[in-house]
């Protein structure tokens, strides 16, 4: 955290690693800049790589056997999937998000349960290789503390 009178900047670096019994790995490497630049404002922004194998069970030609028994490690013909989502990909997500803290209004008679709470704006887009191609994710929210 650097911070200044009324400015304050926050780096939040970030890192997550997943491992399962599918044999998907995945590595997902995150940065976050928090900014406060007025009183009752914060800023953030991000960007997270997400990087990730395929399951054991996928087959880019989309070819499986007639499945005769349980689907194993030992016998991946007789599993099958058309979840891209099992598939390797990766995918980049920038985002930013304003954040309007509710504290200033809640000095004012009658409005004290305002205390605590704010509103934010959220926008992330996503960038992926799978075939669900790009997002946009957006949010507007009201957080009331109790």
């Amino acid at each position: 955290m650097i911070p200044r009178k009324h400015v304050s900047l926050v780096l939040e670096p970030r890192y997550r690693y997943y491992a399962d019994s599918w044999e998907i790995t995945a590595h997902a490497p995150e940065m976050r800049v928090h900014l406060r630049f007025a009183k009752h404002y914060r800023l953030r922004v991000r960007y997270r790589y997400y990087r990730q194998s395929e399951a054991f069970f996928w087959r880019d030609d989309g070819m499986y056997s007639n499945p005769v028994g349980r689907c194993t490690k030992n016998t991946p013909t007789n599993c099958a999937t058309a979840d891209p989502k099992m598939d390797n990909w990766d995918s980049h997500t920038p985002g930013v998000q304003l954040v309007y803290e509710l504290d200033g209004l809640a000095r004012h008679r009658g409005l004290d349960w305002l205390e605590n709470s704010w509103v934010s704006a959220t926008y992330n887009h996503v960038f992926q290789s799978n075939r669900y191609g790009q997002a946009r994710l957006g949010s507007l929210a009201l957080s009331l503390a109790f």
